[in-house]
């Protein structure tokens, strides 16, 4: 069994053997930055040319809607707080300084924290 180098793929707890994965989103023309699992979503960033764009995907890794950031830019770095269900991101462009947002892992409404 084999994966593509840009594909994300996923396991059950219960069945973590290699011959049990399977893939959750199949590889694409654009680079794979990161996948995080909110409480409903997955939440995919990938990058096409130099701008990082943000795409959701149901549990069972359906596409279901680019999401779009809340101001014009890249995100730069994310990080999931489980407690809350919320991703944290930085985003930043060449004209604006470094912003901190909240994505709600549920509703997926964007707010500035900082």
């Amino acid at each position: 069994m084999s994966y593509a180098a840009g594909a994300a793929i996923g396991w059950h707890r219960d069945k973590p053997e290699f011959g049990d994965w399977l893939t959750l989103i199949p590889e694409q023309k654009t680079v794979l930055d990161n996948a995080t699992v909110t409480s409903d979503w997955i939440v995919v960033q990938d990058r096409e040319d130099v701008l990082s764009r943000l795409t959701v995907y149901d549990k069972a890794g359906k596409r279901v809607r680019e999401l779009a950031l809340p101001v014009f830019g890249n995100v730069r770095g994310s990080s999931y707080d489980r407690d809350t269900d919320t991703i944290y991101a930085t985003v930043a462009s060449h004209t604006a300084p470094y912003k901190a947002y909240g994505l709600t892992g549920g509703k997926l409404a964007w707010t500035l924290v900082w």
